[in-house]
């Protein structure tokens, strides 16, 4: 599921896209993605179903690595010796779901055991991620929307040619990423990690 769509870049841009034009903006948002994606922990929009997450069960409760979710298939869990096999538990008599929003799961009585959560997360909402994919999108479909280069910031024609050059640049110049979309999507990051 794609952060944004070609409508809501069109929209973004404030013109009427042509066919071409709506073309490239479908073209342009699964690598918008991919590279929104590449710059987080984890894939917020994942609404497939986490098969078989493993945890060692401590204590009662059991938190599910990606949270919201919307439901849970199965909990299996097994003793913590060579060969045990899996156990299918049964809902309501030997876990429960707490909660939804935080992948709260309680167990009855398998602590130091390992457990195995098949579960579906739910799609993130976060209204930064659809802002970042469409300036992205919007940032590289300039040339076609404008008819321009991508280093050109205008260019007239009248009694004489002007054209004028952008200054300075993105700082990911070489991916064609604009700083605010860096920085827009580094802020949704909870840990970015720097090393000198």
């Amino acid at each position: 599921m794609p952060y944004c769509t070609s409508a809501a870049v069109e929209q973004h841009v404030g013109r009427t896209f042509t066919a071409l034009q709506y073309a490239e903006a479908d073209a342009l948002l699964p690598v918008a993605d991919a590279w929104i994606n590449g710059r987080l922990p984890y894939s917020f929009p994942q609404t497939t179903l986490i098969t078989d997450e493993l945890h060692t069960v401590f204590g009662p409760y059991l938190y599910l690595d990606r949270s919201p979710i919307t439901s849970v298939t199965t909990v299996k869990v097994r003793p913590p010796s060579i060969g045990a096999a899996d156990s299918t538990l049964t809902l309501a008599s030997e876990w429960e779901l707490l909660s939804t929003s935080r992948g709260l799961i309680r167990l009855y009585g398998y602590a130091g055991w390992e457990a195995r959560v098949t579960y579906t997360p739910a799609v993130a909402t976060d209204a930064r991620l659809s802002l970042a994919a469409k300036k992205l999108v919007a940032f590289w479909m300039r040339p076609l929307l404008d008819g321009v280069s991508g280093d050109v910031q205008s260019y007239s024609i009248g009694q004489e040619l002007q054209v004028t050059f952008k200054q300075g640049g993105a700082s990911s110049k070489a991916l064609g990423v604009p700083d605010d979309v860096v920085a827009l999507v580094d802020s949704i990051n909870p840990v970015v990690w720097a090393f000198a």
